[in-house]
């Protein structure tokens, strides 16, 4: 009998990569901004075991936004609007629920010029598409071709 070669990697493998990517990016974009802020040379990075799962099932439906786009070829800057405009609903809604729960760890209320409840932040729009259209190039395509 043959053996069967590597499998992809399962939803909840790349959940997985995608939970630690973001976790991973958020803590060293916080120690970035402690130092142009405040220029902090320690830079002391820091999230919430939270965003892991906000950043996971995020990345998931990203993925599938991505499969649908590409069936229909979807430009770039397309692909990058519809990204961003996920990424604002689905942090407001993770905000929400959070703070229902008095969990949510980010307030941009004391130093975001254009927000809204201190839940999304529209001063990181351009930081939003930019990682957006990396994740479309390259997180979600290297990610899918990983196998187990």
């Amino acid at each position: 009998m043959a053996k069967a070669g590597p499998a992809a990697l399962s939803r909840l493998g790349r959940f997985y990569v995608y939970g630690l990517h973001g976790f991973a990016l958020e803590v060293v974009f916080c120690a970035l901004w402690g130092l142009i802020a405040d220029l902090n040379v320690k830079l002391h990075g820091y999230s919430s075991i939270w965003s892991f799962g906000i950043y996971g099932a995020s990345l998931l439906v990203m993925e599938e936004m991505k499969a649908a786009m590409d069936a229909r070829a979807w430009s770039l800057p397309a692909r990058a609007l519809a990204y961003t405009l996920w990424t604002y609903v689905w942090e407001l809604s993770c905000g929400v629920l959070l703070s229902m729960v008095d969990a949510h760890s980010w307030d941009y209320a004391p130093y975001a010029a254009y927000h809204y409840l201190g839940l999304v932040n529209f001063d990181y729009a351009p930081l939003w598409l930019f990682i957006t259209c990396v994740a479309d190039r390259v997180l979600i395509p290297c990610t899918l071709k990983l196998h187990v």
